[in-house]
């Protein structure tokens, strides 16, 4: 069975451009591997805290975060982490 790396998934949860093509065979390897679904269960919760930071964020420092995505959010954390390269 093929599995999809951390970075897919993430992109997955995201609902990022990158995946749009494969988010149907996504699913179906979801529907069939517990080990990849689980992995997607942590990155939706680290995505749900990532809003609720900025969301407290954005009412903490008025709009510094406010016009951020989640998506952005965790697109810079992932550069930070050397997960993806800037170019992508």
């Amino acid at each position: 069975m093929k599995h999809y790396s951390e970075h897919v998934l993430h992109l997955y949860v995201l609902g990022a451009p990158e995946v749009s093509k494969s988010r149907g065979a996504i699913n179906a390897h979801l529907e069939k591997c517990k080990g990849c679904r689980s992995l997607v269960e942590r990155i939706e919760g680290f995505t749900a805290e990532l809003e609720g930071e900025l969301k407290r964020e954005e009412f903490q420092q008025g709009d510094t975060w406010g016009k951020k995505s989640v998506w952005q959010a965790a697109r810079f954390r992932c550069l930070l982490d050397g997960r993806i390269h800037p170019s992508r």
